[in-house]
């Protein structure tokens, strides 16, 4: 219930729009595409690197989000030359 909820709480135009076009997006085909998680003996799996847990529940990495408003940032302020 709180994912359905928290774009009323996100102050931000750019946050929400974000929300709805990156990460519920890859919630659901994620969701869709794993193993289900209620199942997993969590203790039994703490040991394991990462990726190789995600890749043994088929959980899909999260979009860079660093790489994303890195993008963003250089298109909306180009860059000046100082000589």
């Amino acid at each position: 219930m709180g994912a359905l909820f928290a774009p009323f709480n996100v102050k931000r135009p750019d946050e929400r729009e974000r929300l709805f076009k990156i990460y519920y997006p890859w919630a659901l085909k994620t969701s869709a595409n794993c193993k289900s998680l209620i199942n997993v003996y969590w203790e039994k799996v703490m040991e394991k690197d990462v990726d190789e847990l995600r890749a043994e529940l088929g959980i899909e990495v999260p979009p860079n989000m660093r790489e994303l408003r890195k993008a963003a940032r250089a298109i909306r302020k180009p860059k000046t030359n100082q000589n």
